[in-house]
């Protein structure tokens, strides 16, 4: 289905991509706003207005926000990354235009009130606490911060129980001034909604909206030598991240190393980690690698949650595959594998119409054009073994790698190496 891209005379960009065989219209504001846009004095903003959104518009009290798409069976939520918020709705497509009315009015019209926003902070710490004490989700968190140091990529999403209690009205509004601009949104549709139905739509609800430049302004983190941290916790477990600093998403070499990163432990179970060090030596219920580009830079990492005991010999062959990626080009019929089940993963994922809103929302902003299913193909298609086995030197080295360890609340040996 073809994609229809245009923008309103208020700097709102709208896309829309129409989709047979369902019922149902997904539909979001897509935000270039996210918590690396936050003043150290600001840590966890971002996410606190997200919350905030629902809370009440100069038209509609909380109740009535929450009720207006969930009352027609449908579903209405938002999340932040480090550089995105997304206000998204699902409906059926008789109530499309309550789904546009709504996230215009949180988006643009909310009133953020004082007693809503005393009792959020309540309720984001103990988000705060949920997610500090899972040792599997905080270890990620903390190796963000490992990498970045004190860069605004490196401080956590929903900020700190210190850093949200300072927060009143004011802030909140200044946040929002400063970084809710017309020209950072995208709203993109897709699913049983026409071209013409989604432009009468926008124009009714959105054109109206103020036109507002804030243009996006973020630094670089400054390069920063590897270190290797160990933290005690009260757990069972030893948890580890071995990784580092990774290519942004414009960066050419970005494609070769999502193919090479799914290859080495991505969900697949036919991954390298998961063959090689669970399957074979049964190490560990959990390890993966994962890759997170951004804008301007990039994070990856392998992690694994194992007995303390077996933490030395996990790491070590960690190392080795890591090593093993660096030393040895990929025979033909191995790439042909490769590549055939990463491009499987894409077309799978393509398949979700509410992942489509959300990507091609998110590619406008990033990219300035969306990114077809068959670029990405083709991108993948042209990648040879040299292309993979040039990222895994560059980024496998043992010299790029940081290591953070989550270790039980006892003496644990030094760091293994596998070079």
């Amino acid at each position: 289905m073809s994609v229809t891209v245009w923008e309103l005379k208020n700097g709102i960009r709208v896309v829309h991509r129409p989709m047979s065989g369902t019922r149902l219209v997904h539909c979001g504001m897509v935000l270039d706003v996210g918590s690396r846009d936050e003043r150290m004095s600001e840590r966890g903003m971002a996410h606190f207005i997200e919350h905030m959104v629902f809370k009440g518009t100069a038209r509609r009290k909380a109740y009535h926000i929450l009720s207006r798409i969930d009352s027609v069976g449908g579903e209405l939520n938002a999340y932040t990354t480090k550089e995105k918020t997304v206000y998204h709705a699902t409906v059926t497509r008789d109530y499309a235009e309550r789904a546009f009315d709504l996230l215009a009015d949180i988006t643009f019209f909310s009133t953020f009130p004082d007693r809503e926003l005393e009792k959020e902070k309540t309720v984001i710490a103990d988000e705060i606490d949920m997610y500090r004490d899972d040792p599997e989700e905080a270890i990620f968190e903390d190796f963000d911060q490992h990498v970045f140091r004190r860069h605004p990529l490196g401080q956590p999403i929903a900020g700190t129980k210190a850093s949200i209690q300072r927060f009143d009205r004011s802030a909140v509004r200044d946040f929002f001034a400063r970084n809710y601009g017309s020209d950072r949104i995208v709203f993109s549709v897709v699913g049983d909604c026409t071209l013409a139905q989604a432009q009468l739509l926008a124009e009714r609800h959105f054109d109206h909206l103020p036109s507002v430049q804030n243009p996006v302004r973020r630094s670089l983190p400054a390069e920063q030598p590897v270190r290797e941290r160990i933290v005690k916790r009260p757990l069972t477990q030893t948890h580890f991240i071995l990784g580092g600093r990774a290519y942004a998403l414009t960066d050419a070499r970005h494609t070769a190393f999502q193919v090479l990163n799914n290859h080495l432990g991505g969900p697949s179970m036919n991954s390298r980690l998961n063959l090689n060090i669970r399957e074979r030596y049964g190490l560990g219920y959990n390890i993966q690698s994962f890759y997170q580009p951004f804008i301007d830079t990039g994070i990856w990492g392998v992690y694994a949650s194992v007995e303390p005991d077996a933490y030395e010999r996990a790491l070590h062959l960690v190392h080795r595959e890591l090593a093993h990626l660096r030393a040895n080009r990929l025979s033909e019929p191995a790439m042909t594998r490769i590549k055939r089940q990463f491009v499987g993963s894409l077309i799978i994922s393509h398949e979700s119409h509410f992942n489509a809103m959300i990507s091609q929302g998110k590619e406008l902003l990033d990219l300035g054009h969306i990114y077809e299913l068959e670029e990405g193909i083709a991108q993948v298609e042209r990648l040879t073994a040299r292309d993979l086995q040039r990222v895994a030197d560059e980024l496998f080295s043992p010299s790029a790698l940081d290591l953070l360890v989550y270790a039980p609340s006892r003496k644990l040996k030094g760091a293994a190496s596998g070079e």
